[in-house]
């Protein structure tokens, strides 16, 4: 070390002493200083790491204090745990202040250890110190001086606190140690010179011994007088005999020096305390003049050992023994060192060997045998009788000659021990080995080893000395040759052991050598000395399995020596250890704990991989009892390996592997169900409810048993609800024994979803005979216990390790998408709130609304590997569907095979592409066709052999519908009139890309995706709508957009980008402040700004009410952005993308005055197209195999892409008329509100429709829009529209309407006409023939005549569904309504759209009126074709000569109404028209009188028009229709009197024609005739209407009383 290091040492010790020196109080004594100098002057520079100052403090006061009461001869000690400045680990000190003598430092660290502590550091300064007469303390030095006498400071630190208890232990132990150490040294003197004295008395004694025995003797005693012993205690013994004669020994009073001063304690110990037995005495007096021994009495004086013990006899004058003296200690190691020819005693021994052994001097023998006596254990020289010696000695030169394992063992004389000399070939030795021959040597003598000595020298041997104590009272039998047996066996080599037991196991040579040679040195040392060669026979089997299918292989056992709870596990595993970590888990869910572990690496010669052999002791804490090992053995193995493979999930119901029997494919069944119920959102956590199944095995046990039981293909019953009943009664029962409450409602829960299961595949198999790796199961969700509302119609569950789906329908023909869900917690509630969606998105489509979700649950590590798992689980979903999904072929239903079918037939099941599943219908389509589904490519809607809907622009086309009519309503033409526009999307998206394309006018300001911001303040419409057409060909994204076509200031942003800089021009169309803001700012601001149009066609949610948190919109990603309704500045909002606005944001909008309508009515385009495509493809698979029309698969797809814009044109046909339907509704909505009110309500009986979901108003609120005038917004109306369209097709499906031949032609209609024209006969077949007729006529009444027209038909007149749609179908046609819709249609761009809508609503009061006359006065059941053809000819003859028929006052009337729609823009023939409707309301009644009395319908209408104005009818039910009505029955009264009065004139003109119509001689006025006969009611009924014209206000009492005096004129 260099001087400066050393220095640096040097100052930073002196630095920690003045530390310590500074923690004494100011008046410390002088002592204590020097006390802390002193012993730091003893403390190296090298050992500074374990003080800091306040531990040398302590140090000081603790040896100053104890220094100074201290009296000679008397140890003081201190055991503390100080306080450490440094904030180290703490420890414990010990301090000792004693005499100085010897063996003091090695007794105490001797005693340290026997308590397993660890040292440290240990520090032994030895002072001076002087005390005056009163043993105080003068003064401490560290030489020497006059009147100073040297004392012992031992300071140790232990590196651990100890508990009171162990100190107190070591208190106890150093007590006594210090006490012997004390008397071993003051006797010191006294006992060397007993030991010179023993040696002179025994050289005089009269023996009875050869001289050179006795002269051996006395040099040996001599020996150890020359400090070659170290003396520890000394006694002597008087040998005299009892009463009984037996010999006993008696200890001389005052002879005991050293540890046996006491005189009391006895030297040799025996197993009960007390001295020798009567047997081991006379063994004892019978012992040479001279004996050594070991005592089993552990020396506490110097080193830890058992202690030598010198006995020599002594003599009475004749020669007789008559006592002994005892010197106990140890040898000195000088003694274990030298040549055995140097030590007395034991020369004598080694020539006696020599010369008893026989051989020749100089031979090699004799050499040998010197060699082995001079390498015997030396301790074993001092004690072995000679010719014991010699024919050891003798064996061991043999062993020369063929070298093995030999065992030597000699008894002590007196049984305390036995010593085993083993010796072992060199190459074999080990340390496990000589720990398994300590176990060996235990075992067969009954003994406990105390110590052992190993020799490894030049030998070929390795030579270990083995000392056991034995039991003096209870001696085992010891059969030496059955112990050497057991050595040689144990010692053998592995690969001598592995070939003796596969020659033992197999019996074909060739397989045993080949084994053998392939394993042999495979093994590692561990494996081969912990596990016998049989066990490892067994291993090599496993490994060449694991080896073979390149997997895990296991091998659950129960060995004999674990306890009844504990089971161990070998896992066998190719190429690479497996990790703890990866282990436990799944160990632990199966509920075992690992105790320990062993892994060895099988290295097979040859092999080009090893096999790691991992050993588990297991135990079962949780289990009750013991595991049958050979009863969950298969199970719990194959369940180990699914999940390691991650072919089954690792939870803790695998545990019931082994607490319930189950295999890992009926734990999968409660698996799914737990999953499931999560999703229901289940008030419990998913490992509570998984606690409550493992707590409860037997009831597991039996609801995977009632599961498969009520689901086994086999079974025969059809009684299903006394099924159920039967199997679960015995869980019921069980049930009651379950005390928790929560696990009583799981468990049941798990029951009622058995319950629930209408199918599954858990008993179908894959094609190599195996379990499916995945699990469907199909609900139906009414019997589904605690399900949330709403309930789906059914719903089919998929569960796998890698995913988890959900299929929900919302009747038996729906169709909807699968999306690629990342809402893991909530997928079903995501899919649910979709579901509901599509069931009002798909009023306008045949199918009712289907939606489905999956989850991927594998974590990947790159987009492509996500994308590709993603694919996989889609791909098990369909399968998973369509495993248990009825085929059908022609009308025949085929069953899935292995499936119990608790439903009845269900074959429909269609899907479709949705977020993330854009691409994935043609996978669809092919799992279809490899199922041989009855859909086959028409299973997927927008596949390849399908409609392209990005292609055909469809959806986006469909919302622009809507788009445009909103924009009509404003007076504005999107398709020649500029407009702004700001969106959600890219130009690379279907729907936002081909939206942005539908106008060449648009002006896109502003626009962003998940990844850029589009901004151009002031854009040129026709550069920037090519710009826009190159990226959507491009499929480019905004970073795509060639900026040099933007407007000045305009720039297109990341959103990655922390902050964007705004140019002015931004700033100033968006109306924002700052010129530095975060990308959310400005996206806000697009959304927020001055702008026509606000187009949706990107995925998320952006806008919504300010009554709803972030929570509340379920959409997370998007928080940052979203803003609320009250901030929306657009004019115009178009949702061609899902849920753009929240239901309750739309409202508020609409109450804004921004129009708009619903995501599911804008965007239905996609569907509709979707649904077109399936029954186009149903019907073609039937057309394609009938031969007469040699269609094959592309003759099919060419003609699906020749009908492409036919069909496009039926879709967007329907959402022009949806957009029209809501106007005339919104129209309409004041007025109709009460009627809206009762429908709803019906819905929520009927339907389970819910107002808080759908966005509708409570009672409370529609009370109040009714009081202040208002009615249901556009989007509200959207609902309503819908759901009238589900209630009526359902209502119709259940009626006989559709399988009228006279509907035929709705199915026609339905098709494009080329497939009209030829494939008629197939058309009218069709599979979906019923839905697809209800579907087309729900659509017509319901867009024409509005969503409460059928309810308040049905309040009105009390006639069916069957009645109010045959009599619509009647009015439509007999009046001609088709063509006069079709022509105001035709307006669109023309005229002002709100002119339109007046007209259509004309129409529709029209029909509302004739509809309630066939329901009410038709006077005979309606025939549809009769009386379309019947009325249809008088309507158009009354159309026709109509101004020719009314009174003058009426052609004025029409007159005046014709010239104001002429000039609201409508052309003459249709202003005429719709000027005609309210004469017209009266045409069903003028043609029906004509018909009953068969008179002229010309003369018919002008009786009829003349009774109208000469007794005021047209003005009395105008007077009726301008009356207030507040409430539901005040209306109901007033269009029952508005009806009345109608009836009232068409029974007076039947009376009239009745009375004179024949008798028309005088040529003149049949009224004025008829009225003249009844000259008084006619004054009395001039003076009731000229009061009534007088009167101001006129109410529905008059307009009654004049309707009866009318009535009761003509007998009515």
């Amino acid at each position: 070390m260099s001087t400066s290091k050393k220095q640096k040492q040097s100052d930073a010790f002196d630095a920690l002493i003045k530390q310590a020196r500074d923690l004494f109080p100011e008046n410390a004594p002088s002592g204590l200083i020097q006390m802390l100098e002193v012993m730091c002057e003893r403390i190296s520079e090298k050992d500074l790491e374990f003080f800091d100052a306040n531990i040398m403090m302590h140090m000081a006061q603790s040896h100053w204090d104890m220094a100074k009461c201290r009296k000679k001869g008397e140890p003081e000690l201190k055991i503390y745990c100080p306080d450490m400045d440094k904030g180290d680990c703490r420890k414990t000190v010990i301090d000792i202040v004693s005499d100085d003598v010897a063996f003091l430092v090695d007794s105490v660290a001797a005693e340290i250890n026997k308590h397993n502590h660890l040292i440290g550091i240990l520090v032994h300064p030895v002072l001076y110190t002087k005390y005056n007469d009163k043993a105080e303390l003068l003064d401490i030095s560290p030489v020497s001086g006059e009147d100073y006498f040297r004392q012992a400071h031992i300071h140790v630190q232990i590196n651990e606190t100890l508990s009171e208890k162990s100190i107190k232990k070591l208190e106890e132990g150093f007590l006594k140690v210090l006490d012997d150490v004390y008397n071993a040294n003051k006797d010191w003197h006294d006992m060397l010179d007993k030991l010179k004295q023993s040696s002179e008395e025994l050289n005089s004694a009269r023996t009875r011994r050869p001289a050179a025995e006795i002269q051996e003797y006395c040099a040996f005693l001599d020996y150890l007088h020359d400090n070659n012993f170290t003396l520890l205690g000394y006694r002597e013994y008087h040998f005299d005999k009892g009463k009984d004669g037996a010999p006993v020994s008696k200890t001389v009073k005052g002879s005991s020096l050293g540890l046996l001063q006491d005189d009391l304690t006895p030297a040799y110990i025996s197993e009960t305390q007390e001295g020798l037995p009567r047997n081991m005495q006379e063994l004892r007096i019978n012992l040479p003049p001279v004996s050594v021994s070991k005592t089993n009495k552990l020396s506490t004086v110097h080193r830890r050992v058992p202690m030598d013990c010198i006995a020599v006899k002594t003599y009475d004058k004749q020669g007789n023994i008559i006592g002994e003296k005892l010197f106990l200690g140890l040898f000195t190691s000088v003694t274990y060192s030298r040549s055995v020819r140097d030590v007395p005693y034991l020369r004598k021994v080694v020539e006696d060997v020599v010369e008893h052994s026989g051989f020749v001097q100089g031979s090699h023998n004799r050499k040998a045998l010197r060699h082995i006596l001079e390498k015997y254990p030396r301790d074993e020289l001092f004690q072995i009788e000679t010719k014991e010696l010699l024919r050891i000695c003798q064996n061991i030169i043999r062993l020369q000659e063929r070298q093995r394992i030999a065992l030597f063992m000699r008894k002590d004389p007196f049984k305390r021990y036995i010593s085993c000399l083993v010796y072992v070939p060199k190459d074999r030795f080990g340390t496990d080995l000589r720990q398994n021959f300590a176990m060996i040597l235990e075992e067969e003598t009954g003994g406990q080893l105390s110590n052992f000595y190993t020799t490894l020298d030049d030998s070929v041997f390795a030579r270990v000395m083995f000392i056991l104590k034995t039991s003096q009272k209870n001696p085992k039998k010891i059969d030496i040759a059955k112990i050497e047996h057991r050595l040689r066996e144990c010692g053998q080599t592995w690969p001598e052991k592995l070939y003796q037991a596969l020659a033992e196991a197999y019996t074909d040579e060739q397989h045993i050598a080949t084994t053998n040679m392939r394993y042999a040195e495979a093994f590692p040392v561990g494996y081969s000395s912990h596990y016998l060669a049989k066990q490892a026979v067994f291993d090599i089997e496993k490994i060449e399995e694991a080896l073979k299918d390149n997997s895990i292989v296991l091998d659950l056992y129960r060995p004999n020596d674990v306890l009844e709870k504990c089971v161990r596990l070998k896992v066998y595993h190719v190429g690479s250890p497996i990790t703890l970590s990866d282990v436990l888990p799944i160990l632990e869910n199966m509920g075992l704990r690992v105790i320990a572990e062993l892994p060895f690496e099988i290295k097979p010669n040859g092999g080009k991989t090893s096999v790691w052999i991992h050993d588990f002791l297991l135990e079962t804490p949780e289990i009750e009892g013991s595991i049958e090992v050979e009863d969950v053995k298969k199970n719990f193995e194959k369940a180990f390996v699914k999940i390691w493979n991650q072919d089954v999930e690792n939870d803790t119901l695998n545990r019931l592997t082994l607490t319930a029997g189950a295999n890992w494919h009926e734990i999968t069944i409660l698996r799914s169900y737990v999953r499931y119920i999560k999703q229901l959102r289940f008030s419990f956590s998913r490992s509570y409810i998984e606690k409550a199944m493992t707590d409860h095995p037997e009831i597991s046990r039996m609801i995977i048993d009632l599961f498969k039981n009520l689901l086994e293909p086999e079974r025969n019953t059809k009684n299903e609800t006394k099924l159920f009943e039967d199997l679960a009664k015995p869980v019921l029962d069980k049930l009651e024994d379950v005390i928790s409450s929560d696990y009583d409602r799981i468990l049941r829960s798990m029951v009622g979803l058995v319950q629930a299961t209408m199918r599954t595949n858990y008993f179908q198999r894959a094609k190599d005979s195996s379990a499916k790796p995945y699990l469907s199961l199909k609900f139906d969700s009414s019997l589904v216990p605690d399900m949330p509302a709403p309930r789906p119609f059914r719903e089919i569950f998929v569960y796998s390790p890698r995913v988890e789906a959900i299929h929900l329908r919302g009747d038996m023909i729906a169709r909807g998408g699968l999306r690629w869900s990342d809402r893991h917690e909530d997928y079903r509630t995501e899919v649910l709130g979709l579901m509901k969606s599509q069931m009002v998105k798909n009023a306008v489509i045949v199918p009712m609304g289907a939606k489905g979700g999956f989850i991927v649950k594998t974590p990947t590590n790159s987009r492509e590997e996500f994308f590709k798992e993603g694919v996989e689980c889609y791909k098990t979903f369909i399968c998973g569907m369509l495993d248990i999904t009825d085929n059908q072929k022609g009308k025949k239903i085929i069953p899935p095979e292995k499936v119990v079918r608790r439903d009845g037939d269900d074959p429909y099941l269609v899907v479709a592409a949705d977020k993330g599943t854009a691409t994935f219908s043609d996978i669809a389509n092919g799992l279809s066709q490899d199922y041989d589904f009855w859909l086959d490519d028409a299973f997927a809607s927008g596949g390849s052999a399908g409609y392209d809907h990005k292609k055909m622009g469809i959806t986006a086309r469909g919302a622009w519908e809507s788009v445009k009519f909103h924009f009509r309503l404003l007076n504005h033409d999107t398709q020649s009139q500029p407009f702004d526009v700001c969106g959600v999307g890219d130009m690379g998206g279907d729907v936002f890309g081909n939206g942005m394309l539908l106008s060449e006018h648009i002006r896109l300001i502003g626009a962003f995706n998940h990844l850029h911001i589009f901004c151009d303040p002031t854009p040129d419409v026709e550069i920037s709508y090519k710009e826009r057409k190159r990226l959507f060909d491009i499929c480019g994204g905004w970073d795509e957009y060639d900026e040099k076509t933007l407007s000045a200031g305009g720039r297109i942003y990341k959103r990655s980008d922390k902050m964007l800089e705004l140019t002015p021009e931004i700033q100033q169309r968006f109306d924002i402040q700052k010129q530095k803001v975060p990308p959310t700012e400005l996206i806000k601001a697009i959304l927020k700004s001055r702008t026509d149009l606000l187009w949706f066609g990107g995925i998320g949610t952006y806008i919504k009410s300010s009554k709803e948190s972030q929570v509340d919109v379920g959409d997370k990603a998007n928080d940052a952005v979203r803003v609320n309704a009250v901030d929306v500045r657009a004019k115009v909002i178009g949702e061609g993308a899902n849920l753009g606005v929240t239901q309750l944001g739309r409202i508020d909008l609409s109450e804004r005055q921004v129009r708009l309508n619903t995501d599911f009515l804008d965007n239905s385009a996609g569907v509709d197209s979707s649904d077109h495509e399936v029954n186009i493809k149903i019907l073609l698979s039937e057309v394609m195999t009938k031969k007469e029309h040699n269609m094959d698969l592309k003759a099919r797809n060419k003609l699906l892409e020749k009908m492409t814009e036919e069909v496009a044109d039926h879709v967007l046909r329907h959402n022009y008329q949806q957009a029209q339907a809501i106007s005339l509704a919104e129209l309409q909505a004041r007025e109709n509100l009460q009627i809206q009110e009762e429908f709803i309500q019906d819905m929520e009986r009927e339907q389970g429709l819910r107002r808080d979901i759908e966005g509708l108003p409570d009672q409370e609120t529609i009370e109040l829009r009714i009081r202040t005038g208002k009615g249901l917004t556009r989007p509200e109306l959207c609902v309503l529209l819908a759901y009238a369209k589900i209630s009526l097709t359902q209502e119709l499906l259940e009626s006989d309407i559709p399988d009228n031949p006279e509907m035929a032609y709705w199915l026609i209609e339905y098709f494009p006409e080329i497939l009209g024209k030829k494939f008629e006969k197939e058309i009218l077949n069709h599979r979906l023939r019923r839905e697809i007729i209800a579907t087309m006529m729900s659509n017509s009444l319901i867009n024409r005549m509005g969503p409460t027209f059928l309810k308040s038909r049905m309040n009105k007149t009390g006639e069916s569904i069957n009645d109010i749609m045959q009599a619509y179908l009647i009015v439509r046609d007999a009046f001609g309504l088709r063509e006069l819709w079709d022509n105001i249609e035709g307006l669109d761009g023309k005229v002002v759209a709100s002119v339109q809508l007046k007209a259509m609503r004309e129409i529709a009061l029209l029909s509302e009126h004739a509809i309630t006359w066939f329901l009410t006065r038709l006077g005979r059941e309606m025939d549809l074709k009769k009386d379309v053809q019947e009325f249809g000819k008088g309507v158009k003859e009354l159309s026709k000569d109509l101004d020719t028929l009314v009174t003058q006052d009426v052609r004025m009337s029409i007159e005046q109404r014709t010239q104001i729609g002429i000039k609201d823009g409508l052309p003459h023939d249709i202003a005429h028209e719709i000027a005609l409707m309210p004469v017209l309301s009266s045409a069903c009644d003028i043609i029906r009188v004509s018909g009953e009395q068969k008179t002229d319908l010309k003369s018919a209408a002008r009786t009829y028009f003349e009774l109208g104005e000469r007794l005021h009818f047209d003005w009395l039910r105008q007077q009726a229709r301008f009356l207030p009505h507040e409430g539901h029955w005040e209306a109901e009264a007033v269009s029952g009197l508005i009806d009345q009065f109608f009836g009232c004139q068409a029974g007076m003109t039947l009376r009239i024609l009745r009375d004179v119509g024949g008798n028309n001689k005088k040529k003149t006025s049949l009224v004025d005739q008829w009225l003249d006969q009844h000259g008084n009611h006619i004054v009395q009924l001039d003076s009731l209407f000229a009061s009534l014209r007088r009167t101001g206000t006129i109410d529905l009492t008059m307009l009654t009383v004049a309707e009866q005096r009318l009535r009761s004129l003509y007998g009515g």
